[in-house]
């Protein structure tokens, strides 16, 4: 009697074709992820680069104090591009008088965004934005929007922030 031996297994080239097509894809899949990392890195430096993140922490600031101001007493230059706003704000919580003051200004000479705040007649300006090419400051009504320009290396970004005066006396 003759035992009848069934082969079921793989040959070496069914073998090797298997592997070549599998190490094709995996070479596909790895270069996409490849340029996914390098796409991933390219937009995470540039939203946490300086300039974005010097936009983000002017527009808070400039909110946050116009917000907090009378709707009555704003200064402004009086050029067509008005490079300075000032307000007026009361420091206590049941106002009677106006005894603070903010006042933004641009400094084109040196490319920087200022910030005066206080008691009024007692402010020292201090940077709060650097690289600024461009900044102009408008009132409409009960708001006052600001629209600036940094710069930094190749990168440029356009901050545009408006807030609404809230309090009045």
């Amino acid at each position: 009697m003759k035992l009848k031996i069934k082969n079921s297994g793989m040959t070496l080239i069914e073998l090797m074709v298997a592997i070549a097509i599998a190490a094709i894809g995996i070479l596909a899949a790895s270069g996409a992820m490849a340029d996914s990392f390098k796409s991933w890195g390219v937009m995470y430096n540039k939203v946490n680069s300086d300039v974005v993140v010097q936009g983000y922490t002017v527009t808070n600031s400039f909110e946050k104090v116009v917000r907090q101001s009378t709707l009555s007493i704003i200064g402004m230059d009086t050029n067509t591009n008005p490079a300075w706003v000032e307000v007026f704000y009361a420091k206590s919580a049941t106002p009677t008088v106006l005894d603070q003051h903010a006042k933004f200004s641009y400094d084109s000479s040196k490319d920087e965004l200022l910030l005066e705040r206080g008691t009024i007649g007692a402010t020292t300006p201090q940077i709060i934005c650097e690289n600024v090419t461009s900044c102009v400051f408008k009132r409409a009504d009960a708001s006052i929007q600001m629209i600036m320009t940094i710069t930094s290396g190749n990168q440029t970004v356009k901050v545009i922030s408006s807030a609404l005066l809230h309090n009045s006396i």
